[in-house]
């Protein structure tokens, strides 16, 4: 359970002093997909865009890490986990 003492301590976020987070960047509709494309459009997201008081920062780490567009990939062997074990692969076609 959250500490109270650490929620008293989050700030009142302010134009000045905007509250910041990092956000998926297809949750903005950023066109970060493999394929170039978005996917779609998430209003809640899109609307703490216009707040004053917030400060988003848009990040896709697959756009980072590949660029856009790249090719489909796949786990073969197993699943995300069996990957970071070293026991499945990551593979495009």
């Amino acid at each position: 359970m959250t500490d109270k003492n650490l929620i008293e301590k989050i700030k009142n976020p302010s134009k000045d002093n905007p509250l910041t987070i990092l956000m998926s960047a297809c949750l903005t509709g950023l066109k970060c997909g493999y394929d170039g494309s978005s996917y779609g459009e998430y209003p809640s997201a899109i609307k703490l865009l216009t707040y004053n008081n917030v400060k988003i920062v848009r990040f896709c780490p697959e756009e980072f890490s590949f660029g856009t567009p790249r090719e489909m990939c796949d786990i073969h062997g197993g699943t995300g986990l069996d990957v970071l074990k070293g026991i499945a692969k990551v593979l495009t076609e």
